[in-house]
């Protein structure tokens, strides 16, 4: 493409695969020459390959330090590809490739906060971890805002001016597939029930899903210790839990020995296809002390789900509280409690409440909304630049991967 070359910056190329599907495709339609660049591994060829976009390898550590090599690597590319633009997201790669393209004369420099790793930290890492941040926003000439509350945190703790940290449309960095991938309607019939019948849960059980890493940044200790007290009075309860443990931020021995020996509690591991297990699920725990904007989220909303949140950052941003779901104090145990049983005993409510949560992802955070918001950004940028814009290759909106009306469960998986 001869469009304004674009060059997406992350520490991890799974940031890319899992949180950008569709849109390296999209912004290529839509004229812009689209690079990546990340540390090597299967998912920076994987997302080469779906979007097709060239792809650039550079080992970063993911530690905070300034590290010299990886900015030296990235000044290179910035050199050779003499980018229009440089979008970077993830803490360490953000500030980095802030001070690459800022050193190397990139006309247009975008830092991404996708959430505040600081957030949760304590003394040095947490000065370090903000000092990243401030740099990257202060070297950006703009600053991309994934949710409402993290934007407000970055302006409140002096990390970035209110003129330059944004949110585009209603936040999230991507949007969900809501018409094809994430639509109830396009399941094929009994799918629900044989992914039940596969994981042991009985027909009329009521299903309460958690996916992400088993930490306890994510609310874990908090979902088994409500388990803890439900699991008697509600025998028709089960947790279906999508993810595995992780040591980065390990949940205690008697949390983990409850998930492992409970016969109510089933554990899939990791999954690459979710939406079979969205299918058997009733509704959804995101009981996490801090997030950038939860995919999961707008996942189980899209699927008609409810949702259990905390009024952490970026939680606050996925529900509607009342609405689409149900927001308790972070860290609480007997609200999260309270929360599950009025789900448990109220199917009705469960329905409009999933309702709610599917109209309101469909209308606010589908894929073409958030990625029509970043193209327009860039333009904003291009112009005040007075660089000249793209020219659209095509009108056709890039659509997702592929429509995925029959989703086979991956027996290996589960």
């Amino acid at each position: 493409s001869n469009g304004p070359r674009l060059v997406r910056v992350a520490t991890d190329a799974y940031h890319f695969w899992n949180f950008m599907d569709g849109q390296g495709r999209f912004l290529r339609s839509q004229g812009w020459d689209v690079h990546a660049v990340a540390p090597p591994g299967q998912f920076l060829e994987k997302f080469a390959e779906r979007e097709q976009v060239p792809v650039h390898e550079v080992e970063m550590s993911r530690s905070m330090s300034l590290d010299l090599q990886a900015l030296r690597a990235l000044r290179r590319i910035f050199r050779q590809l003499r980018p229009d633009i440089v979008h970077s997201s993830t803490p360490k790669a953000g500030y980095l490739a802030m001070l690459a393209s800022w050193s190397t004369g990139v006309p247009i420099r975008i830092y991404h906060a996708n959430g505040l790793r600081w957030w949760t930290l304590n003394g040095v890492k947490r000065f370090m971890v903000m000092q990243g941040q401030k740099v990257a926003c202060r070297l950006a000439h703009s600053v991309l805002c994934v949710s409402p509350s993290i934007r407000q945190a970055m302006i409140d703790n002096g990390v970035c001016s209110a003129e330059r940290a944004r949110v585009l449309a209603s936040g999230h960095g991507n949007g969900v597939d809501a018409d094809h991938r994430f639509n109830p309607d396009r399941l094929e019939p009994g799918l629900r029930e044989r992914v039940r019948q596969e994981l042991g849960l009985p027909r009329d059980a009521v299903v309460a899903g958690f996916l992400g890493r088993i930490v306890g940044d994510k609310g874990i200790e908090e979902i088994i210790q409500a388990w803890l007290l439900l699991r008697d009075e509600v025998p028709h309860l089960y947790l279906l839990l999508v993810g595995d443990f992780d040591e980065t931020d390990p949940v205690s021995s008697e949390t983990q020995q409850v998930v492992e020996d409970d016969p109510r509690i089933k554990r899939t591991g990791w999954v690459d296809e979710v939406v079979p297990l969205y299918a058997a699920m009733d509704f959804c725990l995101v009981p996490s002390y801090r997030e950038g904007f939860p995919t999961i989220a707008l996942e189980a909303g899209a699927m008609g789900l409810p949702l259990v949140t905390t009024d952490a950052l970026g939680c606050i941003d996925a529900v509607e509280d009342g609405v689409t779901g149900v927001q308790v104090p972070v860290g609480a145990v007997e609200p999260l409690r309270d929360a599950m049983v009025q789900y448990v005993d109220d199917p009705q409510l469960r329905l409009k409440h999933g309702r709610a949560a599917r109209l309101r992802v469909c209308r606010q955070f589908r894929n073409d909304i958030v990625w029509k918001a970043l193209h327009e950004e860039y333009l904003r940028l291009v112009r005040e630049k007075g660089l000249s814009p793209p020219q659209p290759i095509s009108d056709t909106t890039a659509q997702p991967a592929e429509a995925l009306p029959h989703l086979p469960v991956d027996r290996e998986r589960l």
